[in-house]
This record gives C-alpha cells, sequence and structure tokens, in this order.
C-alpha cells in the first residue's frame, strides 16, 4: 500500500512540473540591456573603457542612444558614434553611471 501511494505520489508531482515552470527568457543583447538601464534609471553618463580607449558620454549624449545593426549608438547634434559592445567583458550600473569595459585589445590599432 506504501509504495502504491508513493509511485502515485512521485507520478503527479512529474506531471505537474511542466505546470510550475517559468518561461525562458527572451535572449537580450548587451545594447538593448544598456538601452534598458539608461530608460529604467537616472543614468547621468556612460563611460566605455577600453585599455587604450576611454569614453564618456553626459546627458546631452544620452537623450538620443539607439541600437542600429547591433551597435549602441550615441548621438548629440549631428554627430553620432557607434560601439559594438557585444564583446564586453563588464556592464557596471554605479549609481547614476554605467561602466561598460570592453575587452583590453580593443584600440591597440587606433594609435
Amino acid at each position: 500500500m506504501k509504495t502504491r501511494f508513493f509511485l502515485i505520489a512521485c507520478l503527479a508531482v512529474v506531471l505537474a512540473a511542466p505546470a510550475f515552470s517559468q518561461k525562458a527568457p527572451e535572449p537580450v543583447t548587451k545594447a538593448e540591456y544598456v538601452i534598458a538601464l539608461i530608460t529604467d534609471n537616472e543614468i547621468a553618463s556612460v563611460r566605455i573603457s577600453a585599455e587604450n580607449c576611454h569614453r564618456a558620454y553626459a546627458i546631452d549624449w544620452l537623450e538620443r542612444v539607439s541600437i542600429k545593426n547591433g551597435l549602441l549608438v550615441f548621438s548629440k547634434g549631428k554627430t553620432s558614434h557607434a560601439w559594438d559592445i557585444e564583446d564586453a567583458v563588464a556592464i557596471e550600473k554605479v549609481d547614476d553611471m554605467i561602466i561598460i569595459r570592453l575587452p583590453d585589445g580593443i584600440g591597440l590599432d587606433w594609435f
């Protein structure tokens, strides 16, 4: 009797498990994640850093941040800068600032 009850209980748990499972989240690119951080929080600046390349974008650049062809694009007036941050090592939100750390090999061939 105990074995039958145990088997029925196990069968009920196994059959009920899919009903309580969560839907897997949609894959999000790193650029989409940064845009979400900017729009959901009061961000004052975004800093992009690599070994030989450092750039900071203040509030006036963040008003027109977008994604084009997978690139994170900062625009101010007629000037725009596009970054491929998919290889970013770290994306940090510290208070009102986002720091994006790119691999150290980025920027070595610019100089």
